[in-house]
């Protein structure tokens, strides 16, 4: 079984009140909360790009301990 990946931090994405609006109104006839929704475009994106250009190789994340 793959090993779930931990979600990072949240960041904000600044939208119109109209294009808030219109992802709300998509994300509710999928019956998912926008912030869900919102992650799965970006994973659909990433994956597209990927295909045409090939994996993107990040270095390694390195540990910061809070506080």
């Amino acid at each position: 079984m793959a090993k779930k990946e931990i979600l990072s931090q949240p960041f904000n994405l600044r939208l119109t009140p109209t294009l808030r609006s219109k992802c709300e109104y998509i994300s509710g006839k999928g019956r998912r909360k926008v912030s869900e929704w919102g992650r799965l475009v970006v994973e659909d994106a990433v994956a597209a790009y990927e295909a045409q250009h090939g994996a993107i190789v990040l270095p390694p994340l390195v540990a910061v301990k809070a506080g």
